[in-house]
Order: C-alpha cells, then structure tokens, then sequence
C-alpha cells in the first residue's frame, strides 16, 4: 500500500483550504507543513505534521512516503530532484496560472488538472496530465435552500493576486446601483463607495460554512482561478452564483455568467485576465431580484453532492498513487506528443 505525503501550508489561505481537504479526506501518512511567509500555522490535522523549521523535515518526508503531494507548487526546491533519486513518486495538482512552462514541472510524474483548462493547455505543453475536477467538501457545508434573492454577498478574502477576486467590478458596480443590497466578507481594509445605501462589511470567519449564511446570491466576477473554490462551495450551501462567462467557470453551473473583456496578464505564464463590466454586474442583479430560485437553489445542491469528496475520494487517491490505468495511459499519450 503505497503511503502519501502532503506538501505545503497549513494556514487560513485558498491552498490552506485545499491541503485541510486532503488532510482530511485521503488518508495521508504524513503532511510536510511549509510555513507561510505572512499567515500563520491554523489548521489542525489527522496526518502526523512535520516542521519545515527542521533541516530534514524533508528527507525524512521522502523516506517515509512513497508519493508527494502537493498544491500548485513542491515548496521545496530539492523536493522533485531527491524524490526522483530515491524512486519516489511526485504528483501536482496545478494552479494553472502559476504553473510555469519547464522548470520544474518537467519531472513531475503526474499534474491532477481541477479544470479542464487547465488540463488542455498543460497536457499540450506535453506534460503527464489527467483532468479530475477538484472534490467538494459536502460535509462541511449546511444546505438552505434560497428562493429568492434579498441580499447578494461578494468574499474578497485578501483581494487575490492583483485584486483578481473581482472588488474593484463590485465596487464600481456599487457606483452605478447604490442601493443593491450586498454583504462583502474581507480581510484587507476595502473602501466602500459613499452613495452605497445597503453594504455591510464583515471580517472572515474561521468556519467557511458561516460566509454562506451572509447572503442569497454570490457575485463572482474573479479575473482568473486555479480552481475556484467560493462558487462551488456556495452551490453546496444552496447559494446560486453568478460567474464570468469564460474558462474554467463555464466549466460548472451558474445562474448567470458576466460577459468579460479579457486581456493577457503574465502570471507564471501568460495568462487570459477576464475583466467584468460592471455594467452587466448591475443589470444581472437586478434581474436576479425578480426571480424565484427555489428549484435552482436544490439543484446546485444536488449538482455539488454528484462532486463531493465521499463519491470522489477513493477515484482521487488511486490517481495519485498510480494505480490506475488512465494514469499511466494519459502519461505515455502525453510524453509521446511532446513538442521536439
């Protein structure tokens, strides 16, 4: 029985959030913990942790494991190369804008692709890739079923990389609608246009099933996602969303999707950056205000359960240990129409 070992942070973050899952979902031996450079250790965990205060934290994670795992990067620069020389496996499921071209991604032996953008454009740039879109954490989150709408909610955590959760579309829709009633949950200090009638602000909460008790209707217009955690969570709670028209949110269901503008934005890799019009923000939510979103409300539900890490958990695990045929066939596909 192969034995997996979790690379990466354990802090209130999005990558945070995905390593809790894998904590909790995957019976990992062990999670080798990277500290975060501003936000501290806050997640408690099934896996025995491992200090990257220790200087062989990390060899003794590669001894003990027979894969790694990790979120978006390997953290460590050694990882990959000591890994490969001791014949241990490495699996990366890829934010696909910080996924560089080359560098380190090249020896990687398997990218598990959350979306299916992601898995177009890195198995044609000739990596080992299968497209398994990321579970959701049913359990964690209560349903209410919504049917109607009297309050949207915008989540700016920390704003994203470069504003890209989309705050700047919302507060300028706010300029143009001051009375839409909007809830925003953030952690950095946003300035709230003056004619806003109706917008409370709220810190986050440590429990992600509280920011969906906030509102009726999420307002998503993020510029680029890896994965794209917040509208999928929302639908487990019952909470319709609305989302860009554009990859990878056209991936999964949304009540309406935003028109966007996009431009190209250098991330890791040159990225497509979709610009919401906040212009068709407000004409969508005022729309919204007129529906009933009772059978919608069930159905994202329903939608969300289909996803969720009880159905999903074991199809995941035999991914990552290698122990599936499509793994190993998608790999050789792959390697073999590499570029020259």
């Amino acid at each position: 029985m192969s034995k997996v070992g979790l690379v990466g942070y354990d802090c209130h973050t999005g990558l945070g959030e995905l390593n809790r899952q894998l904590d909790c979902y995957c019976d990992l031996e062990l999670w080798l913990k990277k500290t975060h450079s501003h936000w501290p250790s806050a997640i408690e965990s099934n896996a025995r942790k491992l200090d990257d205060k220790f200087a062989d934290s990390l060899k003794v994670a590669i001894e003990q494991c027979d894969v790694l795992l990790f979120c978006e990067t390997p953290y460590f620069p050694n990882l990959i190369p000591l890994a490969r020389a001791q014949g241990k496996r490495t699996v990366c499921v890829p934010m696909l804008e910080w996924t560089p071209r080359g560098k380190w991604t090249v020896d990687v032996d398997l990218f598990i692709c959350p979306t299916k953008q992601c898995y177009d454009i890195l198995s044609a740039d000739g990596l080992p890739c299968v497209h398994f879109p990321w579970p959701i954490d049913t359990d964690r989150f209560s349903f209410v079923q919504r049917n109607e709408c009297k309050r949207f909610l915008f989540l700016n955590g920390r704003g994203g990389w470069h504003g890209r959760k989309g705050w700047d579309a919302v507060r300028q829709a706010l300029e143009v609608w001051p009375e839409m009633p909007l809830t925003v949950i953030s952690q950095v200090d946003i300035r709230i246009p003056e004619q806003a009638m109706d917008v409370v602000v709220l810190p986050s909460v440590e429990d992600n099933n509280e920011l969906y008790q906030q509102g009726d209707v999420l307002i998503a217009p993020h510029t680029v996602d890896g994965i794209g955690l917040e509208p999928w969570e929302a639908m487990a709670c019952g909470m319709l969303v609305i989302t860009p028209d554009a990859s990878p949110w056209n991936e999964n269901p949304a009540l309406f999707r935003i028109p966007t503008m996009s431009v190209i934005q250098a991330v890791s890799r040159p990225m497509d950056w979709h610009l919401s019009s906040p212009n068709d923000i407000v004409d969508i939510c005022k729309k919204v205000m007129t529906m009933g979103l009772g059978q919608e409300s069930i159905e994202v539900r329903r939608w969300a359960e289909k996803r969720s890490w009880a159905t999903k958990r074991h199809d995941f695990m035999n991914l990552v240990k290698g122990v599936t045929n499509e793994a190993v066939s998608v790999r050789s596909q792959n390697l073999d129409n590499s570029p020259a």
